[in-house]
């Protein structure tokens, strides 16, 4: 990503900002923890909310159906991503 070297008013920083972290979210390496995916969800929901620009929300509603897919059946979570949902466990 190209980042402009100048001084940017605070919606295109914002929108620089958040392309970023849409970038970040497609690393298979910061996807490893759930911890390190979830304020980079809540700034896209921000973002989705000031801008109205879909491909904000449909990264987040993407990492919301993963994380509810791997639910435990005792109601928890694990803190990292297994890449498969709970129902292919053995």
């Amino acid at each position: 990503m190209d980042i402009p070297y100048r001084q940017l008013n605070l919606e295109d920083a914002m929108k620089l900002y958040n392309d970023w972290l849409l970038e970040q979210l497609a690393d298979p390496q910061i996807r490893s923890e759930w911890y390190t995916v979830f304020y980079p969800l809540r700034s896209l929901m921000l973002a989705d909310r000031l801008f109205g620009d879909s491909k904000y929300m449909d990264t987040v509603v993407r990492y919301l159906d993963i994380y509810v897919s791997q639910q435990l059946p005792n109601g928890g979570f694990t803190s990292n991503q297994r890449d498969k949902p709970t129902s292919e466990l053995t």
